[in-house]
């Protein structure tokens, strides 16, 4: 609990200090129904395209979008109904309600016997492959490169044109807001670092060698902990998952699945050249920890190759309201399916106090340079720990190099952001103390 109490100092002195930018707002609000019967239509998706602007409709079918990028259009979607596209004016707050038409999929290829749900014979071949498609029991080498974005959530108009905020007034133009939740965020925290993994079976071995490590705004490792430091990986093919600091979370391929979730057939097509099928999921009750959302898996071997969740709304959780989750997965071979990609973004609040801003936390880690036949220097082997970190990896400059993917005009602008800060006067003489508090 030290931790945690650490971590709320800091939120409460960091809430008195930040308002929101003055930016237009697109809020959008509606209900989506069933154009026949005129039901609700609970968990439907609403989303723009091409973007990762997404939420979908609770219960009583009904949404909430709030964006401050610029958008013409939402759609929404939802297994057996088309999908459908209306038109937003940017800026202002509007109602669009959505009546989608029913759609009925026939699928010719797939063997239905009298009474059973396609999906359940689908879910029953993913879980008698699991041990392979999670790598149990392979000798392997690969990259992880994770970045992990840190932001203070929950800020509202109160502090808007104070007077104590003028020498921070270039950090609005980062603030950004979660489609879902609605909660305006503003990064403190951007951490970046590079791993060679080393596993083998025989000898029993699992080495990492930290390439490179970069960390730019507030340098307090108790936050970043806090959301798995900068390697931690969720297993969905585990029956059970740890987020943070909440245990007992059902992954939707768990072995317990059919006690858990309700599971639907919803599309099969050629996706990169392998034919897969389209599962949606949602929770059979309220206050579980489920999630929904839905998977491609591939047929014959049955490897998950894409995976999104979102946590059940109604969830009976202590710190986490809201977390996301995609996966992305590749054949490394003809029977070996690998994990290429993780996203997970999490907004948390550590105490129902309305003084206490709350943290959202995006991680993002890639996967590359499979080997089946790993091969780690004798450097390595020859050290006794497990994990390495040479005086290399501590310069910053060498992230650059081994970065896979280029950061985004906002990542980019968000490290200007976080490294300029500090050198304001009025925020070095803020920061001080809470760097000391924060020293274990």
């Amino acid at each position: 609990m030290t931790g945690c109490k650490r971590i709320c100092g800091i939120l409460i002195l960091c809430g008195t200090f930040i308002s929101i930018a003055n930016s237009q707002v697109t809020r959008i609000k509606g209900i989506v129904k069933d154009a026949q019967t005129g039901e609700p239509i609970a968990y439907a998706s609403v989303f723009v395209k091409n973007t990762a602007i997404v939420t979908f409709t609770n219960d009583s079918g009904a949404y909430i979008l709030e964006t401050r990028q610029k958008i013409d259009s939402i759609t929404v979607s939802f297994l057996g109904y088309r999908s459908q596209t209306e038109a937003v004016e940017k800026g202002v707050t509007q109602i669009i309600n959505f009546n989608l038409q029913p759609n009925v999929v026939v699928f010719n290829d797939v063997i239905v016997r009298p009474g059973e749900n396609p999906a359940h014979r689908i879910l029953r071949a993913i879980q008698a492959n699991k041990k392979r498609n999670q790598l149990l029991a392979s000798n392997i080498e690969y990259n992880r490169y994770s970045k992990v974005l840190i932001s203070l959530n929950n800020i509202d108009d109160k502090f808007k044109n104070r007077k104590i905020l003028q020498p921070f007034k270039f950090v609005f133009e980062n603030v950004d807001t979660n489609s879902y939740t609605g909660n305006v965020y503003l990064p403190i925290i951007l951490a970046e670092s590079s791993v060679d993994v080393y596993k083998t079976q025989n000898p029993p071995l699992q080495k990492e060698v930290v390439r490179a490590t970069k960390i730019s705004g507030i340098q307090d490792q108790n936050i970043l902990n806090f959301f798995g430091g900068l390697d931690q990986s969720f297993n969905i093919y585990n029956d059970y998952m740890d987020f943070y600091t909440e245990s007992g979370f059902i992954s939707p391929i768990s072995r317990d699945g059919l006690l858990f979730y309700k599971y639907y057939l919803v599309d099969s097509a050629y996706r990169n050249g392998h034919k897969c099928y389209n599962i949606s999921f949602k929770p059979r009750r309220k206050q579980e920890r489920t999630f929904f959302g839905d998977f491609w898996v591939v047929d014959s071997v049955f490897a998950i190759q894409q995976l999104s969740m979102r946590i059940n709304p109604q969830a009976n959780l202590n710190f986490i309201t809201d977390l996301y989750a995609e996966y992305n997965y590749a054949p490394l071979n003809d029977t070996l399916w690998v994990i290429t990609r993780e996203f997970v973004q999490a907004d948390i609040n550590l105490t129902e106090s309305k003084k206490l801003k709350g943290l959202q936390g995006k991680k993002t880690i890639i996967f590359s340079n499979y080997k089946t036949t790993p091969t780690p220097p004798e450097q390595v082997l020859a050290r006794k720990e497990d994990i390495i970190v040479p005086d290399s990896a501590l310069n910053s400059s060498n992230i650059e190099k081994l970065r896979p993917i280029a950061l985004s005009t906002k990542e980019q602008r968000t490290y200007s952001m976080v490294d300029s800060i500090k050198n304001v006067p009025a925020f070095r003489s803020w920061i001080s103390p809470l760097e000391n508090q924060t020293k274990v």
